[in-house]
C-alpha cells in the first residue's frame, strides 16, 4: 500500500529531499525522476508526516477547474493587466496539460477522469456585475473568450437545473479523484527511484558544516543538497517567515446521496455558486452511487468568513458549516427537494460523509514558487489561492496603518470592525450602502449641520463618504433636526433657479 509506504531503509542522504506528498511533491519528484537533464539526481527522498497524499489533495472537491476569466479582476487591481491576463491563460493551459498528463499515462479511467464544462453559476445582482465585468476585461485586454460562454439567467436555469440565479459563464473543465491521481504519481515515482518515507515528520531543516541541509525526523537525519517544501497551508511550520504570507484556511467537502431525479439524471457540468460573501463548489461523482461532493459553506462559520483561517484541524468538521452543506442544494438545484420528498427519503441521511482540509492561500492571489531568499538551496512551492478577507486581516493587524477604508460585503466589513477595534483603527466602511455620518451631543452642531447636507451634495454624492445615512445621539435628534433643515434651506432656497 503506497498511503503508509516506506522504503527499505531509510536514506542518510539525498540529492533532494522533498517534504510533502500531495500532488505538487508528486509531480515534482516525477518530473526530477523522469528528467533527461545531466543535471538529474541520483536520489530523491520524499517525507511525509502521515500517510501519502492525506493532505488537501486527498480531501479536495475533485475539479479541476482553471480561473481562466472569473480573477482578471482582481488580478489586475494587484498586478496589473498584462499579468491578469496571463494568470487566467495559464489557468486554462494548465487545465489541458493535466489532462493530457493523465492521457498519455493512460490514467483517466484509474483517477476517475470526468471532461466536461464548468459553470460558474451568480446567485447575487452584485456577483454577477462583478463575473461580468472580470469576463469583459479579459476579453479586452486580448484574451481568448471562444470557449468561454455568457448564459442569460433564462438560460442558465434551464440548461444548468439550476434556480434563482442573475446568470452563469462556462468554459471547458474536469473532475476527476485527486487522491488517485497523487498516488498514481507516487507510483511512477517509486518506479524511477523515488525514496518514500510516509509517517516521518519533518522537525527542523538547518545548515550543517557536513551538507548543505540537516533534515531532522523521529527517524533520523537527512543530509540534503536540495530541499523542497510542498506542504502548502502547514508551509510556515518549518518556515516560520512565512506566517502571514501563506495563511492556512480550513475547507469543507461532504458527500451527498441525491434524489431519484439526480440519480437517474446526473448533472452534466461541475459548478461554482458565486455570491456576494464567497462561493461554493459541487461535482456529481460517476459511479452508482453518483455522490454530489459539494464544497464551501464558509458563509456559515460561526466565527464568520474568517473562522477556517489559521485552522490547521483537518480531524474535525464545523458541524454549522456541514449543516449548511445539506441544504444546499435544496436552495439551489431545481426539483431537488420535490424529487426527495416523493421518494420519501430523508435528509438526515443525505450525507454519506463529511471531511476537511488545509488550503494555503497567498495574500496576493499568486503563489510562491522559488528558491527561499537567504536559503539557497531550499524551494518552496505553496500558497496556491489568496482571499480578500486575508489582506484585510493583514490590515488590521498591522501596527502601522491607522486608517482602513473598505467597499464590499458587510459580512467582511464586521470582520475588520472586530480586528480594528484592538488597537483602534479607524474605519470607513461601504458594505451596501454609504459610511454613516455619525452626530453626538458634543458635537458643534451648526457645523454638523452644515456638513449632513454638502456631504451628499457635493459631487452628487458619489463618495465613500457620502452623508445620505446620518445617525444622530438620541438626547439630540430634535436640535440637530431644525439645525439642518435651516441650514438647507439658507444654502438651497426655494424659487426660480435663475432669480
Amino acid at each position: 500500500m503506497i498511503s503508509n509506504y516506506q522504503s527499505a531503509e531509510f536514506p542518510p542522504s539525498a540529492d533532494v529531499v522533498i517534504i510533502g506528498s500531495g500532488l505538487s511533491g508528486a509531480f515534482i519528484a516525477h518530473q526530477l525522476l523522469n528528467s533527461n537533464s545531466p543535471n538529474r539526481p541520483k536520489s530523491v527522498v520524499m517525507l511525509e508526516a502521515r500517510n501519502a497524499a492525506s493532505g488537501a489533495t486527498g480531501r479536495n472537491g475533485g475539479h479541476i477547474k482553471p480561473d481562466c476569466y472569473r480573477g482578471f479582476t482582481s488580478y489586475s487591481i494587484l498586478h496589473g493587466t498584462d499579468v491578469a491576463k496571463a494568470q487566467c491563460e495559464f489557468e486554462a493551459v494548465n487545465y489541458q496539460e493535466t489532462a493530457k498528463f493523465i492521457h498519455e499515462n493512460k490514467l483517466a479511467a484509474e483517477v476517475d477522469l470526468v471532461q466536461y464544462r464548468s459553470a460558474d453559476v451568480y446567485l447575487t445582482s452584485e456577483s454577477w456585475k462583478t463575473g461580468l465585468a472580470s469576463y469583459n476585461g479579459f476579453k479586452e485586454s486580448g484574451g481568448d473568450v471562444s470557449n468561454i460562454h455568457v448564459l442569460n439567467k433564462a438560460e442558465a436555469e434551464e440548461s444548468l437545473r439550476v434556480r434563482g440565479c442573475y446568470g452563469a459563464i462556462t468554459f471547458p473543465a474536469a473532475s476527476l479523484w485527486p487522491y488517485k491521481l497523487s498516488i498514481a504519481v507516487l507510483r511512477k515515482g517509486l518506479d524511477l527511484g523515488l525514496s518514500l518515507q510516509t509517517n516521518t515528520p519533518v522537525t527542523s531543516v538547518s545548515p550543517d558544516t557536513s551538507g548543505p541541509w540537516k533534515v531532522s525526523t523521529p527517524r533520523g537525519l537527512v543530509m540534503a543538497g536540495k530541499v523542497i517544501h510542498a506542504t502548502n497551508g502547514y508551509a510556515s511550520y518549518l518556515l516560520p517567515e512565512l506566517d502571514g504570507r501563506i495563511i492556512p484556511l480550513k475547507g469543507h467537502v461532504s458527500a451527498i446521496t441525491p434524489p431519484p431525479a439526480y440519480m437517474d439524471q446526473p448533472l452534466a457540468t461541475s459548478f461554482a455558486f458565486i455570491s456576494n460573501d464567497g462561493y461554493d463548489y459541487l461535482i456529481q461523482r460517476p459511479g452508482p452511487e453518483k455522490y454530489l461532493i459539494w464544497g464551501g459553506g464558509e458563509v456559515s462559520h460561526p466565527k464568520g468568513l474568517s473562522g477556517g483561517f489559521g485552522d490547521c484541524d483537518d480531524r474535525h468538521v464545523v458541524s454549522e458549516v456541514e449543516s449548511y452543506i445539506l441544504n444546499a442544494p435544496v436552495e439551489i438545484l431545481r426539483d431537488w427537494e420535490e424529487s426527495r420528498a416523493s421518494s420519501g427519503t430523508s435528509p438526515e441521511g443525505a450525507v454519506a460523509f463529511s471531511w476537511s482540509g488545509i488550503m494555503g492561500l497567498s495574500k496576493d492571489l499568486l503563489p510562491f514558487l522559488g528558491e527561499l531568499p537567504g536559503k539557497p538551496g531550499q524551494y518552496l512551492a505553496g500558497g496556491y489561492h489568496g482571499h480578500g478577507p486575508i489582506i484585510g486581516a493583514a490590515m488590521a493587524a498591522h501596527k502601522q496603518i491607522s486608517k482602513i477604508p473598505f467597499t464590499g460585503s458587510a459580512r467582511v466589513g464586521k470582520e475588520l470592525m472586530k480586528l480594528g477595534s484592538i488597537d483602534m483603527k479607524k474605519l470607513t466602511l461601504e458594505t451596501g450602502g454609504k459610511s454613516p455620518m455619525i452626530v453626538f451631543e458634543d458635537s458643534k452642531l451648526d457645523l454638523a449641520a452644515q456638513w449632513a447636507h454638502l456631504g451628499f451634495t457635493f459631487k452628487q454624492g458619489e463618495l465613500f463618504t457620502a452623508t445620505t445615512r446620518i445617525l444622530v445621539q438620541d438626547s439630540i435628534f430634535d436640535r440637530f433636526l431644525l439645525d439642518a433643515l435651516k441650514s438647507i434651506t439658507l444654502k438651497y432656497p426655494v424659487g426660480q433657479l435663475f432669480e
